[in-house]
This record gives structure tokens, sequence and C-alpha cells, in this order.
């Protein structure tokens, strides 16, 4: 295992703590998807296990890019940092805003449908009144 300098060893720390704040974007990301899509146990356990699995791909890029591929315990010390960082100053702000940005594009969508949908609304009201005027003739007649 060779030798790092210490200036390379804060580099790589400082680095690292960058990618934990970015896997903390990545776990809002994901925790905006749960909480607005996302009811079932399962769909929940596979959207967190494709996390860890992004979250280990992009530590074992950075580790090859950056440190020829050894991972070293600041590495993941500024992975932690970071991603804490992140979940502690940002993360309720993003994660509240994204959804309030949502619920409001959900409200547009809605509106605009219901635009498109009620001339449809009114052709099957008027059908089934139409019906309704045949069923009451039929027992009439009888």
């Amino acid at each position: 295992m060779p030798i790092i300098t210490i200036s390379s060893q804060f580099r790589l720390f400082f680095l690292s703590c960058a990618l934990g704040f970015v896997c903390g974007v990545i776990y809002d990301f994901f925790k905006i998807l749960r909480l607005t899509f996302l009811k079932k146990n399962f769909a929940i356990f596979l959207c967190d296990l494709f996390y860890f699995v992004v979250l280990t791909f992009l530590t074992f890029c950075f580790a090859m890019v950056y440190n020829k591929g050894e991972l070293r315990w600041f590495i993941f010390a500024g992975e932690t940092a970071g991603l804490m960082a992140y979940r502690l100053l940002l993360s309720r702000f993003v994660v509240g805003f994204s959804l309030k940005i949502l619920k409001a594009i959900f409200y547009v969508v809605k509106k605009i449908f219901g635009v498109f949908l009620k001339p449809f609304k009114w052709i099957y009201a008027l059908i089934c009144r139409f019906m309704q005027l045949f069923v009451k003739n039929d027992k009439n007649e009888e």
C-alpha cells in the first residue's frame, strides 16, 4: 500500500465530503419519490436497495478515480460527514420545497385533466339519462 501525503489525505477527505453531500441529495430524491408515489413496503424496499447499490457504485468509482481503487477509512468518514451535513442543513428544506412543488404540479395537472374530461362527463351523464328513459319505458309497457 503506497504512502499518501497528509495533503492528499485532506483532499480526498474533502472530496469524499462532497460525494457524501451528493449522496444526501440522491437520498432526498428517493425520499421524495417514496413519499409521493410509493406506498407498498416491497416497492420501498426495492427503492432503498437501489439507493444502496448506487451509493456503492459511486464510492467505488470515487475510490478508483481519486485513490487508485484503495478504500481508506477517511473516505467513508468524509462521505458520512458530507451526508450528515446535508441532512442536518438542507434536507428538510429541499424535501419540503420539493413536495410543495409536486403538490402544485399535481393540482395543475388535475385541473387540466378536469377541463379536458368535462365534456366526456357530460356525454356520459346524457347517455345515462337516455338509458334510464328506456328502462322506465320498458317497465311501463309490461
